[in-house]
């Protein structure tokens, strides 16, 4: 998704700011616009939620939904959102798509995380079948 989502920041330039979060940075974001899962997409105008998106993650996908949306007078970039500018950067754009995410190392952790705790699971599945019977 990250290339189609750069893609989608070019193709709107000047017309949408497309932007995105760092959730395992920027987590009091992620916690005040109730982010749980990774990628979430979220349009904003002018400082509101107008809509949680909930649609295919394409580039075309994407284009679509803001093509309904925006007003081409506005003007953007890809922007990394922080606690630091997110209010100004979503107060002062018409329409901002953005993207709270978490990188691919975090995924990875969590995926780590999991395979252990099945490989523990399973291990004390074994020690303990039969016992109770």
């Amino acid at each position: 998704m990250a290339e189609d989502y750069k893609r989608l920041a070019t193709a709107f330039k000047g017309r949408a700011a497309v932007a995105e979060v760092d959730c395992t940075v920027q987590r009091e974001l992620a916690e005040e616009f109730g982010v749980k899962s990774y990628p979430t997409l979220k349009l904003f105008s002018r400082g509101k939620l107008l809509h949680n998106y909930k649609g295919a993650r394409s580039e075309q996908a994407l284009a679509d939904f803001l093509l309904t949306k925006i007003n081409p007078e506005d003007t953007g970039d890809v922007v990394v959102l922080t606690s630091n500018n997110f209010k100004e950067v979503v107060n002062n754009n018409q329409f901002v798509l953005v993207k709270f995410f978490a990188p691919c190392v975090y995924a990875f952790h969590y995926i780590s995380y999991c395979q252990q705790l099945v490989r523990s699971l399973q291990e004390n599945e074994a020690r303990l079948h039969g016992c109770c019977d």
